[in-house]
């Protein structure tokens, strides 16, 4: 076999593992999704912990913010920018579809806090969504989901048994399951594009 053939034949098998790869754009979507819901949740659950009373009003308007906007984000990546996206996997397409059956789970279970759900155990709930999340894309093979979820669930499990500082444990979860790990799918996806 000559150079020039190896070469080819080494640039062929170059692009079947990265077709294999998750594109930039899919990195982009998560990361910015992970970032804004997590920044929400986590505004949120600090907001609560932080409040004698009344909420502090910075806290709770920046979580709805950021929530709202990663929202709006998702509508407009569904509905504008996913149709010019490039192929995704089966494993994705499995992954968000059980990923969309947890938050459309437990966005049932939000409505029924005032009865169901008290204090801390509603703020939990969201915590165990994301935590299942998480470790969906953990399961099928993305280290940073599972390191999420991981986090997610210690921030449960420290919540639980540190009930002075409930709040502060969940938002944590929040801040570095989700938030942290989105930015690391977003510093995945510039790599991505500096490579591409």
């Amino acid at each position: 076999m000559e150079a020039s053939e190896a070469r080819e034949h080494l640039e062929m098998v170059d692009a079947i593992i990265r077709a294999g790869e998750s594109p930039a754009w899919a990195s982009r979507q998560l990361g910015v999704t992970l970032v804004l819901f997590g920044l929400g949740a986590g505004l949120l659950d600090l907001a609560y912990q932080v409040g004698t009373g009344a909420l502090p009003s910075y806290l709770l308007y920046g979580g709805f913010a950021a929530l709202g906007a990663g929202l709006l984000y998702l509508a407009w990546w569904l509905l504008v920018a996913r149709r010019s996206a490039e192929r995704i996997s089966m494993a994705q397409v499995r992954a968000g579809r059980v990923m969309g059956a947890v938050w459309w789970s437990v966005t049932v279970a939000a409505f029924c806090q005032p009865h169901l759900f008290s204090l801390w155990s509603a703020a939990a709930i969201w915590s165990l969504g994301a935590a299942i999340a998480q470790l969906v894309n953990g399961f099928f093979g993305e280290r940073r989901g599972l390191a999420g979820g991981a986090i997610l669930l210690g921030s449960m499990l420290v919540a639980n048994y540190a009930p002075s500082v409930t709040g502060y444990a969940l938002a944590a979860g929040f801040f570095f399951g989700y938030a942290g790990v989105g930015i690391l799918y977003l510093a995945g996806a510039g790599a991505a594009d500096d490579c591409g």
